[in-house]
């Protein structure tokens, strides 16, 4: 009798072939349910690398040495332009992000040559470095001459009418250029130096090892 029970008990609990039982049913269902968080987020990371794939290779083209070299002064040119600086001065959307923005990435990416900015690598010789810097210096110092020393007019439209303001709108873009032709001088001085003494010591070495070889 108790062999006849326990047959009929097991038979009643085990499910017939073909059907699922309702703890498989709901087994499935919590797996298939908790599947879908993952493929929404492997979904969703998919995107963000594709949307992020265009800026990793606009950063890379920046950080590239003479690429950053170029940028930091085309920008400096750029917003010097009348028609640019004009627009940057009458328009806040353009004056902070664009002007601003632009300043801000193009000095990182240009100084990411010169300072140790781990994990950037620094690909550019010493003797290049000191080249991009003399050459920016070089052109800072044109662009100054040029808004002082080589026109007799102001540039820019916007300061031709400041309310309140006596001094002439010339005598403020010459002071402008003043500025920019000294700070040009106070980060270039000492980078150059710093570079030339670098050449000099890398020289020296090199010319003891020439030596102790012989």
């Amino acid at each position: 009798m108790r062999e006849v029970a326990a047959h009929q008990t097991s038979s009643c609990s085990t499910p017939s072939r073909g059907r699922p039982s309702k703890e498989t049913v709901g087994s499935v269902a919590t797996r298939s349910t908790a599947a879908e968080p993952s493929a929404t987020a492997r979904a969703g990371s998919v995107l963000i690398a594709a949307a992020a794939r265009p800026l990793r290779a606009a950063a890379r083209t920046v950080l590239h040495p003479w690429a950053a070299v170029a940028f930091f002064n085309a920008v400096m040119i750029a917003w010097h332009v009348p028609a640019l600086f004009d627009l940057a001065e009458t328009s806040e959307l353009v004056h902070i992000w664009l002007m601003h923005g632009s300043f801000f990435i193009a000095g990182v990416a240009f100084w990411a040559q010169f300072i140790p900015s781990p994990p950037l690598r620094r690909p550019m010789p010493l003797i290049a470095r000191l080249i991009a810097l003399v050459a920016t210096n070089l052109i800072m110092w044109v662009l100054a001459m040029a808004m002082s020393v080589f026109t007799q007019a102001s540039w820019f439209s916007v300061y031709d009418h400041i309310q309140g303001v006596s001094l002439a709108p010339f005598t403020g873009q010459q002071i402008g250029a003043a500025i920019l032709w000294v700070c040009g001088g106070l980060w270039a001085a000492p980078a150059i130096s710093i570079l030339i003494r670098r050449l000099l010591v890398r020289s020296e070495l090199a010319a003891r090892e020439a030596v102790q070889s012989e």
